[in-house]
């Protein structure tokens, strides 16, 4: 039995060993993660300057955004939002910002506050946020984000 116990435990070392679970972080998971955090903070800064030619190669093709509202745009409709001047955004912050990384996926969450004008008028927003991002030939992309309006934390 002790020695059964014992060929057990060596297998799973000797897996784990060949598998890289050592124990540490994946360099290709913190690189992915910080282009993942530098793709988030390139579409709040293209926001706030009103870029949507910056935001056209940041935004997935087929990008899609369910406002705080609850109003699914597609990325011709937001992106005809800030190319008209219709919303212009003053300040775009992403607080509490974690991410998650599955290959060529990743999955972010954040506290976001926003100001700005919407048609004119001054809006001032808190949401959750979920964003999905893909990474498309070798480029992060943002795919989706879902806003759920809420009060401030």
């Amino acid at each position: 039995m002790k020695q059964l116990i014992m060929i057990t435990l060596i297998s799973v070392a000797a897996a784990a060993l060949a598998f890289g679970n050592d124990g540490k972080t994946d360099p290709g998971i913190v690189s992915d993660e910080a282009a993942a955090r530098q793709l988030l903070s390139d579409v709040a800064s293209a926001l706030t300057k009103s870029d949507a030619d910056a935001l056209e190669k940041l935004y997935a093709d087929d990008f899609t955004l369910i406002n705080p509202m609850g109003i699914l745009m597609t990325k011709s409709q937001s992106l005809g939002g800030i190319r008209s001047k219709a919303v212009k955004f003053e300040t775009f912050v992403h607080d509490d910002l974690k991410i998650r990384i599955y290959q060529n996926s990743a999955v972010a969450t954040a506290l976001v506050r926003v100001t700005g004008t919407n048609n004119g008028k001054d809006m001032a927003t808190i949401s959750r946020n979920t964003m999905v991002l893909v990474k498309i030939n070798g480029k992060w992309r943002l795919a989706a984000t879902q806003a759920t309006a809420t009060a401030a934390d």
